[in-house]
């Protein structure tokens, strides 16, 4: 599985999810893979049910690293970030939408777009050392010259995307919408490998 994946409809139990959410969540600031983030996290049997679910599109097994809930507005998580999650130990990565996208203007949405650098290509390879991934996180993923974009998915409510971990991406526009909970982009966003296979950044690159 080398392809972005794109499934709407995707949690069966997505509105118990979204209702424990705006009842219960209470969203604060953290650190995940060296970035400050607004997240909260899941109750398991919620984190389970959504893993279960990607198990089956996959038809695969899954072994999840790290998941959360995280939260962007008009004045959090702001940076433009252009960046992959390789250093996350992970093959893919999963982002499923609580939040359908404002519309920008007829042709345009809020989403998740994917890019290419002008050195890397569309993903960082596995030989990358882990010291270079770092350099490119801290000093390229700001750096809108370096990167073309490839592709673009928007967001909407129940909408889940899977993509291998390598890829650069990041949220478009940088800029996210609202300003709480109640009105802001809310994601859940999962790390995980598919159990029986190797990771090409677990064979090289961590040197």
């Amino acid at each position: 599985m080398e392809k972005i994946i794109v499934k709407d409809n995707a949690i069966p139990r997505y509105a118990e999810i979204e209702t424990w959410i705006q009842r219960f969540a209470e969203f604060e600031s953290k650190i995940v893979n060296k970035k400050e983030y607004i997240v909260e996290n899941l109750p398991l049997h919620f984190n389970i049910h959504i893993m279960n679910c990607i198990k089956s599109y996959l038809k695969k097994e899954v072994d999840p690293i790290y998941h959360y809930l995280r939260l962007s507005t008009k004045e959090l998580d702001t940076d433009v970030r252009i960046h992959t999650d390789g250093t996350m130990n992970a093959q893919f990565a999963a982002v499923l939408h609580f939040s359908d996208s404002p519309m920008i203007s007829p042709e345009k949405s809020f989403g998740t777009a994917f890019w290419s650098h002008l050195q890397y290509g569309d993903k960082v390879e596995g030989y990358v050392l882990e010291k270079e991934q770092d350099r490119i996180l801290e000093e390229d993923a700001s750096q809108i010259n370096l990167f073309t974009m490839d592709g673009f998915v928007a967001c909407k409510k129940n909408r889940l995307l899977i993509y291998p971990a390598n890829y650069f991406h990041s949220r478009y526009p940088f800029v996210s919408w609202g300003k709480t909970k109640k009105d802001g982009r809310i994601v859940w966003v999962c790390f995980f490998k598919i159990i029986g296979e190797n990771n090409e950044n677990d064979r090289q690159g961590r040197q």
